[in-house]
């Protein structure tokens, strides 16, 4: 069993899981601007916590998740709000974005996913998720795990979490799905993990200029984040920094 197969299973959501999208959602303000215009792209969507949260921030919010069952309830979960709605993107990324997909987004955010996706994968997704944004947009990923970070670090940031919530052990369960089912999944499918030299090299092969954030943008923080910008043909040195923060 591979991760597409351990998300489709969990069964359910939790209190855990908004908690988590307020403290994304903050973070990602206070890093990256987003506008009322902006049109979104929340890749690996999860339960839809996420593109709730951002709906009354930007003009449009699209979702996708490789998860049938993660589609099914962020589909469900956002079903009134008028400017949300899901972003078909089955196929990718060996197929090429179709006309409408092809420059349609302000800022991508692709938060916990590239460890559950092979590197060849991850190569490929940084080709489409280029071609995918708007002039001048964004592309942001988080939750990157180092080459030697430990998975003790993890489980302590969950216990934290839990415990502002009253349930140390629930949070851990729910954050894991099933600990168990979670570790086995592990064994068998590695997750992938990045440094910044790594990062990159595959970033400018898909056309794309690196600049880490100084914090995760989650409550896991060993973890780390980056915002990617495009690099055009007539730059000689790419930015070094991502769209600033609104200050108004």
């Amino acid at each position: 069993m591979g991760w597409s197969s351990y998300f489709d299973a969990l069964s359910g959501d939790s209190q855990l899981h908004p908690e988590q999208a307020v403290h994304y959602v903050q973070s990602l303000a206070q890093h990256v601007q987003l506008r009322k215009s902006d049109c979104v792209l929340d890749f690996g969507c999860g339960f839809g916590h996420v593109a709730q949260l951002l709906a009354p921030q930007v003009g449009q919010v699209f979702f996708w998740d490789a998860s049938s069952t993660m589609r099914l309830n962020a589909t469900h979960r956002t079903a009134r709000l008028p400017n949300v709605r899901l972003c078909d993107l089955s196929g990718m990324p060996e197929r090429r974005p179709q006309a409408h997909e092809r420059g349609a987004f302000d800022v991508i955010l692709v938060n916990s996913v590239v460890q559950y996706i092979t590197r060849d994968a991850t190569t490929a997704w940084l080709v489409r998720w280029r071609e995918m944004l708007a002039p001048g947009g964004t592309l942001v990923l988080s939750d990157l795990i180092l080459p030697d970070q430990k998975g003790l670090s993890d489980l302590i940031d969950v216990v934290r979490i839990g415990r502002r919530l009253g349930s140390p052990l629930a949070a851990t369960w729910h954050a894991f799905g099933n600990p168990v089912r979670y570790w086995r999944t592990r064994h068998r499918a590695p997750l992938t993990c990045l440094d910044r030299e790594e990062l990159d090299r595959l970033a400018a092969r898909a056309g794309l200029s690196v600049a880490v954030l100084p914090r995760n943008l989650t409550h896991f923080r060993t973890r780390w984040s980056a915002v990617l910008s495009q690099v055009h043909p007539s730059e000689t040195s790419p930015p070094d920094t991502p769209r600033p923060t609104s200050t108004s």
